[in-house]
């Protein structure tokens, strides 16, 4: 996970910009990307093809 992280945290940067201009959003924003990244960990942990 690090490895990937560290590899594509640009990617977000301007994700990060948008959000800065609009505090409402970015909770739901940040979770939904947190529930979404724990469910591909839990897939994944599962053995369960996602490709």
């Amino acid at each position: 996970m690090g490895r990937y992280t560290a590899s594509c945290w640009a990617t977000f940067v301007p994700l990060g910009v948008w959000l800065s201009r609009r505090p409402l959003l970015q909770t739901p924003v940040v979770t939904s990307f947190a529930l979404f990244q724990g469910m591909m960990f839990y897939l994944v942990q599962h053995q369960f093809s996602i490709l």
